[in-house]
């Protein structure tokens, strides 16, 4: 697993990481850690009127003006 961050990409509709030096798009269901306070909690991006991830059972919206830091 790496750390990374993951961004709202306009272009694609889609968030979206850097990895290795390149932009990969991520998908509905796709299982990421969103670090919070410093700690991993597992959780899945997914989309119904806006983005969100679950986690723990809640589902938490994303801004899309914000930088979230995960671990995939």
């Amino acid at each position: 697993m790496r750390d990374t961050t993951m961004y709202y990409d306009r272009a694609l509709d889609r968030w979206s990481v850097k990895y290795g030096g390149k932009d990969y798009g991520l998908h509905c269901g796709e299982p990421i850690d969103l670090i919070l306070h410093g700690r991993p909690c597992p959780g899945r991006l997914e989309r119904g009127e806006s983005w969100y991830v679950i986690v723990g059972g809640v589902e938490l919206g994303l801004r899309v003006r914000e930088v979230y830091r995960i671990r995939i």
